[in-house]
């Protein structure tokens, strides 16, 4: 009916990858603080490798032959180089997880912006949908106000009544039980109307006939 008031769209919120996107922050954070303490290791490794140079400079004052201080110092050089393709390679890696990071962040705002845009089409259609069914209501009514108006019509046109005697006439031509009992002309107007009546009751309503009359 008219009055019926359209069900009230509920808002759903768009779907987020904020726990996907904190996952690899915490893994970028990880692998910048183990560059991190790479870096003072090659610090403290470089520390040493000065101080055996100074050591191999002076090697009276320390009590170290030559030939032992250019071995450690041979050793921590070694060691330097180990350390610096280690903070290099890691470093490559942080280069890489952060520009997986960004890629990952760029993909994740145009899928929001996607899921947004299509959340908004959901709620237009569901608001449409409403609307469509706000108006249905209204035109079933008016249709079924249009129905009971023509049969009212029809009753006025084709008016019924039942005699004393348990016969019912239309448009007080009586159809008796036994058709013998009435000329053929009284018989066929009555049946012409009854015909008509019901041929107009079945287009009012779009009930379709069984046969053809």
């Amino acid at each position: 009916r008219v009055g019926n008031k359209a069900p009230t769209v509920q808002p759903r919120a768009p779907p987020s990858l904020d726990a996907e996107d904190r996952e690899h922050d915490e893994q970028a954070r990880a692998l910048r603080e183990e560059i991190d303490s790479l870096a003072s290791s090659l610090g403290d490794l470089r520390a040493r490798a000065l101080a055996a140079l100074r050591l191999r400079g002076d090697g009276s004052a320390s009590g170290l032959s030559e030939p032992v201080a250019a071995a450690e110092v041979h050793e921590l050089e070694h060691a330097l180089q180990l350390e610096e393709l280690e903070l290099a390679r890691e470093r490559h890696l942080l280069e890489l997880e952060e520009s997986a990071l960004a890629q990952l962040a760029a993909d994740t705002r145009v899928t929001l912006e996607r899921c947004a845009a299509v959340h908004a089409d959901m709620l237009a259609a569901e608001a449409d949908v409403a609307t469509s069914r706000s108006e249905l209501a209204r035109a079933q009514f008016l249709l079924e106000a249009r129905q009971m108006k023509l049969l009212a019509e029809l009753r006025n046109i084709y008016p019924i009544q039942r005699g004393a005697n348990g016969e019912y006439a239309i448009r007080d031509l009586e159809l008796p039980a036994d058709m013998n009992l009435r000329d053929d002309d009284h018989v066929s107007s009555a049946l012409g109307y009854v015909a008509h009546l019901v041929l107009l009751v079945s287009k009012y309503l779009r009930i379709p006939l069984r046969y053809r009359i």
